[in-house]
């Protein structure tokens, strides 16, 4: 299962084995390259996530505005 809205923004790890996106649906969510599931996601947000990035390192994090 996917997004329910509109993708907003997509990142690739920097070690290209995982994807991130973030949705109107106010959710985030990691993909696997490799099998193109859902591998994890993120709610709670109180709006649309309108940009979502991996550091350097290919950690992540979020943050609130």
């Amino acid at each position: 299962m996917g997004h329910t809205g509109k993708v907003l923004s997509v990142a690739f790890n920097p070690d290209s084995t995982t994807i991130v996106s973030g949705s109107r649906d106010k959710t985030i969510r990691l993909w696997d390259v490799d099998t193109g599931e859902s591998i994890r996601t993120l709610s709670g947000h109180t709006g649309k996530v309108y940009t979502v990035s991996f550091s350097p390192d290919g950690n992540h994090r979020k943050w609130k505005w």
